[in-house]
């Protein structure tokens, strides 16, 4: 009787309470939609009416994409969700086996959803690598039929060592030419031996399109060998540029005078760029780079952020005066190498905010004491950001004691923001991960509670938890995200 009358009560809230409701069962906690389509006929017709819930969605997708995408093994699934989403935005993956679709099939997809439908499509990432044979030569003009007026973000992904799958991408590139006027993000991702590699029939079917270029305002390339007709990217302001190898035509970096470069797998950077764009950067990110011939100095004086993603290069020689952000990453593999010894020696910038990747370790690590050291680096530190990686993720005594302000000395004195972000743990009830997450949160209440009880520190405006997940595959890297948040000033 109570469970009927409960059930009555959450029936005659207003739709767009079920609605936030339903964005918090899916978006937030990454629960499964089908209980909201099986609970009763009104909560199935929202829920398959409320686009929110379907606007990323993937066809033929064996790789791990992000965690709220609708995953459609076919094109009935993905007409459905099309349906599902109205005349609402979204974004679609085309994955591995979409070469494999037949025409038949894809004619009658198109038969059964709204001939405008790719119209709405805001985001489109392909990957369609070929495997048993070719794909119809008419697949992807029959596919890409309609027009993508909508288009803003266009992703192609390749593997170097598998078909060329140019018969598709070409009526693609066709279709954004003549209709996706609002177009102003391309990425090409090449991934695979770099001996192999072969994507020149990428690039010229992108290069040859000057209309296309000049509405690009954003372009990452990674791993295309090809010189890039910079003069035709008229309107670009963001440039992301990945090499395994010097010796490419893309690396000589005769790029434009952006203001926001990221650089990857390039040795020496500083003597591949002109001093005319060091000066005017504002945001500079480099990857993979080291300095092979010893340090150079680089000049900075417009840069306020500055992110450092496994490099091998020497702080102390970098002279940014203006530099707001500093973010220092590593990935998993390089975790914990010659990353803290960097921070420990005297910089020539004291950043306001700083992100950093921790190693957590089961063993605390001597490393982890250059938190706890009183270093010009901390000194005008406010925002203090860390991403605990690893498979024990806890921070070590040493960082708590730190941010905490219970060390010998005050190593942050303007501290007043910290955020920590953990990898969300698996839900394996043999695990028993809820009292591993709680023994997380008990961290974060320990160090606010200690911070409470120094009257010689201001209290935190900020102290916030995040939980985040990883997916990826060899196409793309890993990649994460943040999917819950525990304001921990609330407690």
């Amino acid at each position: 009787m109570d469970q009927q009358r409960d059930k009555t009560r959450i029936n005659h809230l207003p739709q767009e309470i079920l609605e936030a409701i339903f964005d918090l069962h899916v978006n937030i906690h990454r629960e499964s939609r089908f209980p909201l389509l099986l609970a009763c006929r009104k909560w199935y017709n929202i829920a398959t009416k409320y686009s929110t819930l379907w606007k990323v969605i993937a066809l033929c997708c064996q790789s791990t994409l992000p965690p709220e995408t609708v995953h459609c093994p076919n094109l009935d699934a993905l007409a459905l969700t099309i349906n599902r989403t109205g005349r609402a935005h979204f974004e679609l993956y085309l994955g591995e086996s979409f070469s494999k679709l037949s025409l038949k099939d894809v004619q009658s997809f198109l038969d059964s959803i709204d001939k405008n439908w790719l119209s709405r499509c805001e985001a489109l990432t392909v990957f369609p690598q070929e495997v048993g044979g070719y794909a119809p030569q008419e697949l992807a003009a029959t596919f890409f039929s309609c027009r993508l007026d909508s288009l803003q973000r266009l992703e192609i992904r390749h593997h170097g060592s598998w078909r060329k799958w140019e018969h598709i991408l070409q009526p693609l590139m066709e279709q954004v030419d003549r209709s996706s006027l609002g177009f102003r993000d391309l990425r090409v991702r090449v991934m695979g031996y770099i001996k192999e590699l072969n994507t020149s029939w990428i690039t010229q079917n992108i290069y040859k399109r000057p209309n296309i270029l000049k509405r690009i305002t954003h372009v990452m390339l990674r791993n295309t060998f090809e010189p890039i007709p910079w003069s035709f990217f008229t309107n670009i302001d963001t440039i992301e540029v990945w090499c395994d190898e010097e010796s490419h035509p893309l690396v000589k970096l005769d790029v434009p005078l952006v203001k926001i470069l990221s650089l990857g797998g390039i040795n020496n950077p500083g003597s591949m760029i002109s001093t005319e764009l060091w000066n005017q950067l504002t945001h500079l990110t480099l990857k993979d780079c080291i300095d092979e011939f010893g340090p150079f100095i680089l000049d900075l004086p417009s840069l306020t952020s500055l992110g450092l993603i496994v490099c091998g290069l020497d702080l102390r020689y970098i002279n940014a005066p203006k530099l707001e952000e500093l973010i220092y990453r590593v990935d998993h593999s390089d975790a914990g190498s010659g990353l803290y010894h960097r921070l420990e020696n005297d910089v020539p910038f004291t950043p306001r905010i700083i992100h950093i990747d921790v190693l957590a370790s089961e063993y605390p690590k001597e490393d982890m004491y250059i938190f706890a050291t009183k270093l010009p680096l901390w000194s005008k530190v406010e925002e203090l950001h860390l991403k605990v990686i690893g498979e024990f993720p806890f921070l070590d005594f040493v960082v708590v004691d730190a941010i905490s302000g219970v060390s010998p000395e005050c190593c942050y004195p303007k501290l007043h923001s910290v955020t920590v972000l953990y990898p969300l743990v698996p839900e394996d009830e043999k695990d028993d991960p809820w009292s591993l997450k709680l023994d997380l949160i008990g961290e974060m209440a320990k160090i606010l509670d200690r911070r409470n009880q120094n009257e010689d520190l201001d209290p935190f405006k900020k102290l916030e938890m995040g939980w985040y997940v990883e997916w990826g595959d060899d196409y793309i890297g890993s990649e994460w995200k943040v999917v819950e948040w525990d304001d921990c000033l609330g407690w």
